[in-house]
């Protein structure tokens, strides 16, 4: 397949990936309230914090704090900086646009309304408010974690470090994830839940990315 080719092919393999995780998110938002599901995250987050211990509980904060929209937003800057400085000018555009991807939780939450979980079912060790589906920090961190995974793939040469780099920025939101479970604001679904909503957030961004970028010249 010639380079103009494969250009093609990444474009309509990024719609169908949107679409398949529209779907997977719409399925999961869809029984949050069935008997099944509710059994499977309450076993969860009890599995989860029946290995409690200070020492967890201290990694368990820093990593959800890694996760939150003032860290997002602050790391986001920095590499959009450093895009800047390297002349990158069209990825700092789409650093910029991430990071006001970062308010979409907002509008997802209400549609909703799903409650955070209760210290009568598991142990709450923070109270944040609001509502649970879709996890804002799951959902953050996919984006912004996921996007600099994009633009490492594309802006750095293939090597053992680059590999390094992206194993660590997609692994973060998942840990991120489990932090929030273990801290007892989340349940398992609200987490899935924002990990495919920042995911098609990403693969978006990626599209658009794909499409703005020339074709190679067919010779």
């Amino acid at each position: 397949m010639d380079r103009q080719g494969k250009h093609l092919s990444a474009t309509a393999s990024l719609g169908i990936a949107f679409v398949v995780l529209l779907a997977l998110f719409l399925m999961d938002g869809a029984n949050i309230q069935s008997d099944w599901l509710t059994s499977t995250d309450l076993s969860a987050t009890r599995e989860l914090q029946s290995v409690s211990s200070p020492t967890l509980t201290s990694g368990m904060w820093d990593l959800t704090f890694s996760g939150n929209t003032l860290t997002l937003v602050i790391l986001d800057g920095l590499v959009l900086i450093a895009c800047l400085a390297l002349r990158h000018i069209r990825e700092a555009i789409f650093c910029f646009v991430s990071g006001l991807a970062l308010n979409v939780n907002d509008l997802l939450k209400p549609i909703w309304g799903r409650p955070r979980p209760t210290s009568n079912l598991v142990h709450v060790l923070t109270h944040p408010g609001g509502f649970s589906f879709p996890s804002g920090h799951a959902m953050g961190s996919t984006i912004t974690y996921g996007f600099f995974a994009f633009l490492a793939w594309q802006l750095i040469e293939p090597s053992k470090w680059r590999t390094l780099l992206l194993a660590i920025l997609l692994a973060w939101p998942v840990l991120i994830c489990s932090s929030r479970m273990y801290l007892g604001v989340h349940w398992l679904s609200d987490v899935v839940g924002g990990i495919l909503a920042g995911a098609m957030v990403v693969i978006a961004l990626a599209f658009a990315y794909e499409v703005t970028t020339p074709p190679p010249p067919v010779r």
